[in-house]
């Protein structure tokens, strides 16, 4: 698939999630994160940088390059209601071979965890490894 091709999808993507949130989407939480290294979410990697998150809807949160507006992702997540996130939100991720995974999503000021849809060949990994890999936590601004 061509670099072009690939950027008409992820367009594509975001404007049929969008269209899918309706009014939704202008109440969803976002938030900008920096990222210091490549980690992967559902079978997508994306580069270290600066990252404006924004749930699109309660199904799909999108990945904006904060620098250059590009949108460099969309990933289904599975929402999982929690008690209210009064502190910053973050990024959890799981560090297995040197490989960084993005396991959840927290949003500040609301009670709406993410949680991507995880890869299955992540989880026969860390099955093999006979552990569940390394935590990193990465606050959001």
């Amino acid at each position: 698939m061509t670099r072009l091709s690939i950027n008409r999808l992820l367009s594509l993507a975001v404007a049929a999630a969008s269209l899918l949130a309706g009014t939704y989407m202008s109440a969803q939480p976002k938030a900008i994160v920096r990222v210091p290294f490549t980690f992967t979410a559902n079978h997508q990697t994306f580069p270290p940088g600066e990252y404006k998150l924004e749930l699109l809807s309660d199904r799909f949160l999108c990945f904006t390059n904060n620098g250059t507006g590009k949108h460099q992702g969309v990933i289904m997540v599975q929402p999982n209601p929690v008690a209210f996130i009064e502190s910053r939100g973050s990024l959890r991720f799981v560090v297995s071979d040197y490989r960084h995974y993005l396991m959840e999503v927290r949003f500040a000021g609301s009670s709406m965890h993410s949680a991507p849809v995880i890869q299955s060949s992540l989880s026969r990994e860390l099955a093999k490894q006979n552990n569940a890999g390394t935590p990193v936590e990465i606050a959001m601004r």
